[in-house]
């Protein structure tokens, strides 16, 4: 028995490649049968195509406005003029700067009026004539403050780095 057991243990090893050989030739076999014979495609779900109007019931809340921004003070002179230099502030000074008039800086304030809860200034620049509110930047201006009784503006010049008063023509 144990005789038997050697011998075919021998014959196995002996034969080993022959073994090899014939399980790849199965595999080989079986993937040229799935190429030629490829099984049924997988059935697709079929979506119904999107509805134009969203029932009540799955529309997302409405969320609350958002409050307006309105940041206390003006951070502005942080960018316009360098704090980490001692001549910062002189700059405009040294180039005579002191007797501007509306026609040199080429703004003229043309009406005041109040719109809702806050007042718009009409200014006519070189280029264009529109209605600013308080803060509002343009050109190389920002109109700062608006004083309805006195039918004036301040507002400050970036080119020549200080503030100016125009009234309204009467």
């Amino acid at each position: 028995m144990l005789d038997k057991i050697q011998k075919i243990g021998i014959w196995f090893w002996w034969n080993k490649e022959r073994f090899v050989l014939l399980i790849l030739v199965g595999i080989l076999g079986y993937r040229v049968y799935v190429i030629a014979y490829p099984p049924p495609p997988e059935k697709e779900e079929v979506y119904s195509p999107p509805k134009k109007e969203v029932p009540d019931e799955l529309k997302p809340p409405i969320p609350p406005m958002a409050p307006a921004l309105s940041i206390p003070g003006t951070y502005a002179s942080l960018w316009r003029e360098n704090p980490f230099w001692y001549f910062s502030g002189e700059k405009q000074t040294t180039q005579g700067a002191g007797g501007i008039t509306e026609k040199d800086l080429g703004i003229t304030l043309l009406n005041i009026r109040q719109v809702g809860d806050r007042w718009r200034a009409q200014l006519r620049t070189r280029s264009t004539t529109k209605w600013y509110d308080e803060g509002e930047e343009f050109e190389q201006f920002i109109l700062e403050q608006i004083n309805p009784e006195d039918k004036t503006i301040i507002i400050y010049s970036e080119q020549y780095g200080r503030r100016f008063t125009l009234q309204m023509k009467r």
